[in-house]
């Protein structure tokens, strides 16, 4: 009997150390053979890349390195950081191992007065200082093989719904080997600013803020307002109040869309910043105050009338009026100041904007039955209402466009995205060469041959349009300052958030 009871604990105290033994292996084998294995078991699939995250991952050709600056043990007192490290991290693994090798991640800890945090403030990562007097750091730092660098300085709760894209267009950035091009179509003096050409001449030019940005960001090839194909090099086209366009230009454009190019366009029914910005506050030499696409618009699936200017008594600037002894301030309604509550925050080229002051805009309103879906980006408010742009050309007071103020209770949109197939503005080839006005030089015409003629988009277009051009005004969003002899902005609108965002979300891939 005792023997029985000898050889039973003997049994199960072999059993016990087989299972451990099973347990342990199994482990050892699914580490070894699931390792890159997930399940995504969260409400709204935070885990899981997107069908456009992997397409731009798997279309790496060149080895990116991310090195992930988190101070983990400085963090541990902050489960809100905490727990977001863990999401960003989670997805960077993910993305590392869809990658087949492309993509190396570094996970780096910068401690205090370490050559990591010199390395991380070398970089322009930001650090979120504690009530301890001690600093964070939670971004993230991506480079390629020809020195190309692009940076988060830091993860914002505001953009942790953007963290996907966010992350996708470091990538998709850093997988070009040259900086993106950017072609300008404009009637507008972005490279001298306020002054025009003849302060340029006289080495007194001073470019629109905007530019400087994008100068900074993209490499910048104006076309001429008359051409005949968009070259091939330029990656996104911004047209901004052209002059009236030829139909070979307009055709142009038109099948720079149909094989896949992506549009960011600037129409405006009256154009302060034309009538301003010429020597001594004069208009520009060639200004035009009204600027429209002709047909192509129509064909994006987008209705404007450049004869309506929108006036808004919500959103009204305040503006001083008056002689300089009893200078007063009323209500401009053709000059708005468009709140965070105006724009589609889920967007995400509108996802920052909090404030935009714009001055006589023009609206859009969606063809019906177009193929393409129209989504407003910017809107007035209800209590708004159109006026003839020959009414505000006389040169109204703010009272006189109040006085009969009669609201049209309902928005209309200053800022659209359309996105879809589009179909040509042609029924075929346009071969009429651009002539030049008697008396001029010939036009400038692009180098790339124009290609067969395409009567639908290859790809589902991405467009965004604009009803101003003031937008690139700097007096409407910023202020500048001279130190040490570089003018420093000070930004009191998000004009240049908006353009750059735009501009940022085009140059990617549709994915």
């Amino acid at each position: 009997m005792q023997n029985q009871q000898i050889s039973r604990s003997a049994y199960r105290i072999i059993m016990l150390v087989l299972l451990a033994v099973l347990f342990l292996a199994v482990n050892m084998f699914s580490n070894v053979m699931f390792r890159s294995a997930r399940v995504d078991l969260t409400e709204n699939s935070l885990y899981t890349l997107s069908e456009g995250t992997a397409e731009v991952v798997s279309q790496i050709e060149e080895p990116i390195t991310l090195r992930f600056f988190y101070s983990e043990e400085l963090a541990t007192d902050y489960g809100r950081i905490r727990t977001y490290a863990g999401h960003v991290r989670d997805l960077l693994e993910e993305i590392r191992a869809r990658s087949n090798g492309m993509i190396r991640l570094e996970v780096i800890e910068p401690e205090p007065f370490s050559e990591d945090e010199d390395l991380a403030m070398s970089l322009g990562l930001k650090g979120a200082p504690t009530q301890s007097g001690d600093i964070i750091y939670f971004g993230l730092v991506g480079t390629n093989s020809v020195d190309g660098l692009d940076s988060i300085p830091f993860f914002t709760d505001e953009r942790e719904q953007y963290l996907e894209y966010d992350i996708a267009r470091m990538i998709q950035n850093l997988s070009r080997p040259e900086r993106p091009v950017l072609g300008i179509v404009t009637n507008l003096p972005l490279d001298t600013g306020a002054g025009g050409l003849m302060s340029a001449m006289r080495g007194e030019s001073l470019p629109f803020m905007i530019y400087e940005e994008l100068r900074n960001r993209f490499e910048i090839e104006f076309l001429e307002q008359q051409f005949q194909a968009v070259p091939t090099r330029v990656d996104v086209l911004m047209i901004a109040h052209p002059r009236p366009l030829d139909m070979p230009t307009l055709y142009a454009i038109d099948q720079f869309v149909m094989r896949g190019g992506h549009v960011l366009a600037f129409v405006d029914p009256h154009s302060e910043v034309s009538l301003t910005a010429g020597p001594n506050g004069d208009p520009v030499r060639g200004y035009t105050e009204q600027s429209d696409l002709g047909p192509l618009l129509e064909s994006w699936g987008v209705n404007y009338d450049p004869t309506e200017i929108v006036g808004d008594r919500a959103l009204a600037q305040r503006v001083r009026t008056g002689l300089d002894a009893r200078r007063q301030e009323s209500d401009y309604v053709i000059w708005l100041a468009v709140p965070r509550e105006n724009v589609d925050t889920n967007d995400i080229v509108t996802s920052d904007v909090a404030r935009l002051n714009l001055g006589t805009v023009g609206h859009f309103t969606p063809v019906e039955g177009a193929t393409t879906v129209f989504s407003p980006l910017v809107t007035s408010s209800e209590d708004a209402q159109l006026y003839d742009v020959e009414y505000v050309k006389g040169g109204p007071k703010p009272d006189d466009l109040l006085r009969n103020f009669d609201p049209a209770e309902k928005r209309f949109t200053i800022a659209a995205r359309l996105s879809g197939p589009v179909t040509s503005a042609f029924e075929g080839p346009v071969d009429e060469a651009p002539v030049a006005p008697e008396g001029a030089q010939s036009p400038r015409k692009s180098q790339d041959k124009a290609p067969p003629y395409m009567a639908q988009s290859e790809k589902d277009a991405n467009i965004i349009v604009f009803a101003d051009s003031d937008i690139f005004d700097d007096r409407f969003w910023v202020r500048t300052d001279s130190y040490l002899g570089e003018r420093v902005a000070q930004p009191i609108a998000d004009k240049a958030v908006f353009v750059m965002s735009a501009i940022d979300n085009l140059m990617g891939s549709n994915e």
